[in-house]
């Protein structure tokens, strides 16, 4: 969400004039600091009810839903620095301790990507015992008291030692009732309200969004290959290990590796969470160097591209007599190095026969009566019947 913002905005900054830019930054900041943020790490998005009459919320694509799929995102707004989230705490005032989880060590977030941090990614019921979350996603393993209360409740965000705190509320809680959490210094104070939670969507610093998904849930790519597949097509095929949230995959094809356009589409197969095996045949390759990559797209729009692939094609050429038109000398043009020629007068009398003649090699008919010839042309696999006229 706040990638969209610094879009929108730093595409005109060049042609703004310095009033333009102040109003910017305050613009910026002041929606940076609806987000609860420590440096540049922010809360982005909570979901606090996974079912709803219209829209439902598998997190972990484990075929329920319940509070097992809540999560809260954290998201980081820098463009250029990672971000070493280890010992980060997360929790509510609830009765019990705070925090409720502490990030796991070697927790880092990328410049402009999220974490996912999900109330039971690999619960009891209806996911292997060896489960494993995919890269972006952290499991809390929660099995207190739910930190996302569904009438109204505080996340709070601290750093490892707790020197900085930030809190977010919703529903009935507002940032005033909260308890002092029991951690030393917590900032009462560095706390804003995210409004109420109506529908059952996860909750972003601006309402609800039904149709928002986390950014951090990806399509990991096992393998992609293009191949040859009977002399003249391309069979492209590849696997993924983990799919969630996504729609489809657009084939793309280049002949020149800059410009790409769509020649095809595949749907995303559900039960993302096992290998999924995908083909796809291109019938029309050009002759020479063919270029392919996928494009991962969500189900919100958002999208990727797969590493680049290339497949070399021979096509045969059928060989061809230039000029048709000539008073002297012809020559072979194709794809083949040498052919066997022959040459016929309209009686069905042979009147040249040569072998091995090299492609655009001259063959002098000089020596012959004006008049309409068939030129016999066999590149070792077919033969070819070709007129010509010697004036």
């Amino acid at each position: 969400m706040i990638n969209a913002y610094k879009k929108v905005f730093l595409v005109q900054i060049p042609t703004m004039n310095k009033l333009s830019l102040v109003f910017i930054f305050i613009f910026y900041s002041f929606f940076l600091m609806g987000q609860c943020m420590i440096d540049s790490v922010y809360i982005n998005a909570i979901l606090i009810d996974p079912s709803s009459s219209s829209v439902n919320y598998d997190t972990n694509d484990n075929g329920f839903i319940g509070s097992e799929d809540e999560y809260i995102e954290i998201c980081n707004a820098s463009t250029n620095m990672h971000v070493d989230v280890s010992g980060w705490q997360f929790g509510d005032d609830d009765s019990s301790p705070f925090p409720d989880f502490v990030m796991p060590d070697s927790s880092m977030i990328a410049p402009g990507e999220c974490l996912l941090l999900v109330n039971k990614y690999c619960p009891d019921l209806g996911d292997p015992t060896d489960c494993v979350p995919p890269a972006g996603i952290i499991d809390i393993a929660y099995s207190g008291t739910g930190m996302l209360g569904n009438s109204g409740d505080i996340i709070a965000m601290a750093n490892a030692d707790g020197s900085v705190s930030c809190s977010v509320v919703y529903g009935n809680t507002s940032c005033d009732s909260i308890d002092i959490l029991d951690i030393l210094p917590f900032d009462i104070n560095n706390c804003v309200s995210w409004g109420t939670d109506i529908d059952g969507c996860p909750l972003l610093v601006s309402g609800d969004s039904c149709t928002y998904l986390a950014q951090s849930l990806p399509v990991e790519f096992i393998e992609f290959r293009a191949e040859k597949y009977n002399d003249d097509n391309v069979l492209l095929s590849w696997a993924t290990a983990i799919e969630i949230n996504n729609d489809r995959f657009e084939v793309e094809w280049s002949l020149d590796a800059e410009s790409y356009y769509r020649i095809g589409e595949v749907g995303a197969k559900p039960n993302g969470l096992e290998r999924q095996d995908y083909q796809f045949l291109h019938s029309e390759p050009e002759s020479g160097v063919n270029y392919y990559r996928l494009k991962q797209v969500d189900l919100n729009g958002a999208f990727d591209y797969s590493e680049i692939r290339s497949v070399n094609i021979f096509k045969a050429q059928a060989p061809q007599i230039h000029p048709s038109l000539t008073r002297d000398n012809i020559h072979i043009v194709g794809n083949n190095d040498t052919y066997v020629f022959g040459l016929y007068d309209l009686q069905g009398r042979l009147v040249m026969d040569e072998r091995n003649v090299m492609v655009n090699e001259p063959i002098d008919i000089s020596q012959l009566h004006s008049a309409y010839y068939l030129a016999r042309i066999t590149d070792g696999n077919e033969t070819y019947f070709l007129p010509i006229f010697k004036y």
